[in-house]
């Protein structure tokens, strides 16, 4: 394994394990606020729906791993974790969950 796919991969146990995704994920989200901002930041991408286009399919994903997507982004996805507060994260979050 090269220096950067360690990096990867102890930024991703990190996020799961602590630190800011689990403040988000102690937060209540408000699905409204949640889908207004699921559609102006990844819809174009995921989909109205969840199904995909561009970016993968986040249909039937669990809040943590949506979580830890946008705050360690898979290759091609764009990082909104450093222009999304803690709060529009869980709300993003808790209505990707619900498509």
């Amino acid at each position: 394994m090269n220096r950067t796919m360690i990096a990867l991969f102890l930024a991703m146990a990190c996020n799961g394990g602590g630190g800011r995704a689990d403040t988000i994920l102690a937060l209540n989200a408000d699905l409204a606020s949640g889908e207004t901002l699921y559609g102006s930041n990844c819809a174009s991408c995921h989909g109205v729906d969840g199904s995909g286009g561009v970016g993968s399919s986040i249909k039937g994903s669990d809040v943590t791993v949506l979580v830890d997507a946008v705050l360690a982004p898979p290759s091609g996805m764009t990082d909104l974790s450093g222009s999304l507060s803690d709060q529009d994260i869980a709300d993003i979050a808790g209505f990707a969950e619900t498509l």
